[in-house]
């Protein structure tokens, strides 16, 4: 395969990991996570904040929605 086809599967490839992140971590304060989406997409941030919150182990509940695309998650017993 010429280097060109490498290169030009490997952008591929970066693309589509990129689409898969739905949400991402933007601060993780002791008990609060704040997390944004790439859409309107509660589920993907509440997954995310449930996951950052059980590694202390805690449960994940919403607080505040900031914007169509940012979550504020308190990190609860």
């Amino acid at each position: 395969m010429s280097m060109l086809k490498y290169a030009a599967l490997a952008f591929v490839l970066s693309g589509c990991a990129a689409q898969a992140i739905s949400a991402q971590v933007l601060s993780a304060g002791e008990r609060t996570l704040v997390i944004q989406t790439r859409s309107d997409d509660v589920a993907s941030a509440q997954a995310l904040a449930d996951s950052e919150c059980n590694k202390r182990g805690l449960h994940a509940r919403l607080s505040i929605k900031a914007s169509p695309v940012k979550y504020i998650f308190d990190c609860i017993e």
